[in-house]
């Protein structure tokens, strides 16, 4: 299971060949092949807006070839907002997801976005920890309004924490 240098230690040495390529909104030969077991669900309600991920714009993390981890992004306001976290479970393996939220602010920089929102739930504490870890900070807790839905552990969703990070 990923996060294992939360315990007491040193954190592991990063994957060293991850690569981030960038996609428009997602193309049906990619959704039936590298980027669609990453990405469930496709419909995520946040920032009170539904967002469908397989129609927007994407960021993808391979290492070896092999497809990784991915985000996809969303303009609002003037903000770039970073979908799909939720559903990482390389969220534990070194480097992938530091690698897209870097990549991620390169976009939020050459489009002349402010920052970078990532909204995540409370039945995802791993995502929560791992993007504080990176720099981001909580902006908003606001009540939960998607679809009932459960995460680690069984937790009930309830309320949407919109972490906030910045883009220089």
């Amino acid at each position: 299971m990923g996060m294992q240098w939360i315990a007491a230690g040193p954190r592991p040495e990063p994957v060293a060949d991850v690569r981030i390529e960038r996609h428009p909104a997602l193309a049906a030969a990619d959704a039936a092949g590298r980027w669609a077991p990453l990405q469930k669900p496709f419909q995520v309600q946040a920032l009170g807006q539904s967002f469908r991920l397989d129609q927007l714009p994407y960021l993808l993390a391979t290492v070896g070839g092999k497809a990784v981890g991915a985000v996809s992004l969303a303009l609002f306001g003037d903000d770039l907002v970073l979908l799909g976290f939720e559903g990482q479970p390389e969220l534990g393996q070194p480097g992938v997801c530091t690698a897209l939220l870097r990549e991620a602010a390169a976009v939020g920089r050459e489009i002349g976005r402010r920052r970078l929102l990532a909204p995540l739930t409370n039945a995802d504490p791993l995502p929560l920890f791992f993007l504080q870890v990176e720099g981001f900070a909580v902006a908003e807790v606001n009540p939960y309004t998607g679809p009932g839905r459960e995460g680690l552990a069984g937790i009930a969703a309830t309320h949407e924490f919109v972490l906030e990070g910045p883009i220089a």
